[in-house]
C-alpha cells in the first residue's frame, strides 16, 4: 500500500486524521495521532502490516456501500456489519 493509497481511502471514509487513526487501531492523544497519520500519508513513515490490515478492511466497507448505492439501495437503510467472513451491508433497525 502506498501513502496515496492510505490517503484516498481515508478521504474516501470522509474521516479526519484523527478519526482514521483511531480505526487503524492507534491510541493516544489527539495531536500525536494526527502527526502519525499524516506522516504515513506523506511517506516519511512507513506503513507498518496492521495499518494495511485495517486500510483494507475500510476500503472494503467503502467499496460495499458504493455497490448498494449503485445499485439503487438508500442510503438511509443501510449500514455495513463486519464479521470475520468481512463485510455485509444490513438493513438499519427503525428508529423507536
Amino acid at each position: 500500500m502506498t501513502p496515496g493509497d492510505l490517503k484516498t481511502i481515508r478521504q474516501r471514509a470522509g474521516m479526519g486524521v484523527v478519526e482514521f487513526g483511531r480505526a487503524l487501531g492507534y491510541v493516544g492523544n489527539d495531536n500525536t495521532l494526527s502527526v502519525h497519520v499524516r506522516a504515513m500519508e506523506a511517506g516519511r513513515r512507513p506503513i507498518m502490516p496492521k495499518v494495511e490490515v485495517h486500510a483494507a478492511w475500510i476500503k472494503r466497507a467503502i467499496d460495499a456501500i458504493d455497490r448498494a448505492l449503485a445499485q439503487g439501495t438508500d442510503s438511509r437503510l443501510v449500514f455495513v456489519e463486519l464479521d470475520r467472513a468481512g463485510f455485509r451491508l444490513v438493513p438499519k433497525a427503525p428508529a423507536p
